[in-house]
């Protein structure tokens, strides 16, 4: 799942800059091809100085199905252990151009997808899901 979320990164909680509100973007049923980065997430940071924090979620459980849509987006089905990990916010200056806070996001979100597997066994070992609750 590839989206885009306000104000968390993988230390915490953050603010945003000079006290202008969060921005939110999230992938749902986007209509933009597989891993490629919609412009609306550069677009509303550059225009409201928030940044874009990638987020991505994952679970090593067959909990997934994936949707007949053009995009073969995956949605978890049933009861499921998935973690979301959050990556360090990425500021858009006022001369960034559209295509390198494309390949920016592009980056974190690969990365964070890579790092999935490991983080997901961590959460495991610390057993942060509990049986029947």
């Amino acid at each position: 799942c590839w989206w885009a979320s306000p104000g968390r990164s993988s230390s915490g909680w953050r603010s945003t800059p000079k006290g202008k509100p969060p921005a939110n973007i999230a992938r749902a049923l986007s209509t933009a091809p597989l891993h490629k980065v919609k412009k609306g997430a550069y677009t509303l940071a550059k225009e409201t100085g928030a940044p874009i924090v990638p987020v991505h979620w994952y679970s090593k459980e067959k909990t997934f199905i994936t949707l007949p849509s053009w995009d073969k987006m995956k949605t978890p089905f049933g009861r499921c252990n998935i973690i979301n990990i959050y990556g360090e916010p990425i500021y858009v200056n006022p001369e960034d151009n559209e295509e390198d806070v494309a390949q920016r996001l592009k980056a974190a979100l690969f990365d964070l997808e890579k790092r999935a597997p490991e983080e997901f066994q961590k959460a495991k070992k610390l057993k942060l899901w509990k049986k029947g609750k």
